[in-house]
């Protein structure tokens, strides 16, 4: 037996409105879509005055510090995933990097590894943070690796992922 006809044909047109809003304004549902996964990680979106720079960054979780630097053309919602599984152990930060997200990048500055490395550095300082985890993926990892060798004092350890800029003496097979 089939269901009364007029509920279907309103269900099934409002399947077709919400189907077509999702191709034809796919910014709103994206947004949408990233503010559950962030809810469903445990994160808060959070910003940061660091020399007179509004860092934006999510924040979630407890204990030991884990910084996660994302990679080119990316935003801090490139570790929201990994958050869920993180953060009953660790606190999480994952700034958005100058010029990329909602943090904004002057014109006029640098933006070469090390000087997004000190950035970086004095955002985590900002937040009080003195002894810390660092992951970093592409760009975000060379600026990582950056960080832990210039401000060696207080990086517990270092991940990179899909690195970009790190190059080893020995070739791999990849190199070859």
């Amino acid at each position: 037996m089939i269901a009364n006809p007029a509920v279907l044909v309103i269900g099934i047109s409002t399947l077709v409105v919400l189907a077509s809003t999702y191709w034809l304004c796919p910014r709103p549902w994206a947004r949408a879509l990233v503010a559950i996964e962030r809810a469903r990680s445990g994160v808060r979106s959070r910003s940061l005055i660091v020399d007179g720079r509004r860092f934006a960054y999510w924040e979630g979780g407890a204990g030991t510090a884990i910084v996660m630097l994302h990679g080119f053309a990316a935003d801090k919602d490139h570790w929201t995933r990994a958050a869920r599984h993180l953060r009953r152990r660790f606190r999480l930060v994952a700034p958005d990097l100058p010029g990329f997200g909602d943090t904004p990048a002057e014109p006029h500055e640098p933006f070469d590894v090390r000087s997004q490395a000190a950035r970086v550095r004095a955002f985590i300082a900002a937040l009080g943070i003195q002894r810390f985890h660092l992951v970093g993926n592409s760009r975000g990892g060379h600026i990582a690796g950056v960080l832990a060798h210039d401000f060696p004092d207080g990086v517990l350890s270092l991940t990179l992922v899909e690195t970009h800029g790190v190059h080893s003496q020995q070739p791999s097979l990849v190199d070859v």
